[in-house]
């Protein structure tokens, strides 16, 4: 190791302790040491974007956003969204911000030269020069570092739950039996599902097939099936996009008429799924279900002809 940067780090390890124990600043306004580093950092000019602090060792990102908050709610900073990079925000210091972190910087100034005053000239110099390096270091990688994105936000998954109930000509007992995977073949167009398990295609609990339908790689499992009680409930899975539970209850309404609920609840898996769910709304969703009603029908009546 370099001679001066070992001579200021010796200083560091000496006088870092009493130095934070110094911070009266910190004290009266109640930061923590995190916070009042980046009251310093934004002081200086170009550091609108704080992505680059989630470089620093031992820096938690989270440790971060908190402080930002805590930092906003005092009213020393502002935030808004980057005009450059939707996925940033751009960070600037309230007027109180400016007061209170020139407080911050003269007071670090006083306590250091006030220890400086103290050491050997020796040291001094040597703390002096090795200073001088890591400015320049810094100078050399800041622009670097603040052209780093800011870790993108965690990811948020969309919940949606839908339901729409429509009616049939015909016994539950015969619209119940559409609704397996075998039985949908008979009016869903494109369908043609691929079983796993059991390879007979004779559905029960735990049953897993996939599918392809609409341009789409979807893996099912049968979560409940009760046929007394007509109803079944599927587990259905297209990778990278969304998870739903889709369950199906058909009810007796009269000698040869039925009702049938057909509920969705679904999760999103990326982005994509996410905007895919979002997409789906009540209005959409009633329509996609009121057409499986005119595919019944239609063959129905190509069926009875």
């Amino acid at each position: 190791m370099d001679p001066h940067v070992a001579e200021v780090l010796r200083f560091e390890r000496r006088w870092a302790a009493r130095i934070r124990a110094a911070g009266k600043a910190e004290a009266q306004h109640g930061l923590n040491e995190l916070q009042a580093t980046i009251l310093r950092e934004l002081l200086a000019p170009g550091t609108g974007n704080p992505g680059w602090l989630a470089w620093r060792p031992g820096t938690d990102p989270a440790q971060i956003s908190r402080s930002l908050r805590a930092l906003e709610a005092a009213g020393w900073l502002t935030t808004m969204e980057s005009l450059r990079d939707r996925r940033m925000r751009d960070i600037d210091l309230t007027e109180s911000g400016v007061t209170l972190a020139e407080r911050l910087v003269r007071g670090d100034r006083g306590r250091v030269r006030e220890r400086l005053d103290s050491l050997p000239r020796r040291e001094v110099e040597a703390r002096d020069e090795a200073t001088n390096l890591l400015d320049r270091m810094r100078e050399r990688t800041r622009p670097i570092l603040r052209a780093m994105p800011a870790r993108p936000p965690a990811f948020v998954a969309q919940r949606a739950d839908r339901s729409f109930t429509f009616a049939l000509p015909i016994p539950a007992r015969e619209a119940f039996a559409l609704f397996t995977p075998e039985g949908e073949k008979s009016w869903v167009e494109g369908w043609h599902p691929e079983y796993l398990h059991p390879p007979s295609g004779r559905i029960e609990q735990g049953m897993v097939f996939r599918t392809a339908a609409q341009g789409e790689a979807t893996i099912w499992c049968v979560g409940r099936y009760e046929s007394e009680a007509m109803r079944v409930e599927y587990i259905r899975c297209t990778p990278g996009s969304r998870i739903a539970t889709v369950s199906v209850r058909c009810a007796e309404r009269g000698a040869a008429r039925c009702e049938v609920t057909v509920r969705y609840i679904y999760t999103g898996l990326s982005p994509e799924g996410n905007e895919w769910i979002r997409a789906m709304d009540e209005a959409r969703y009633a329509e996609e279900i009121g057409a499986w009603r005119t595919s019944i029908e239609a063959m129905l009546a190509a069926r009875d002809q």
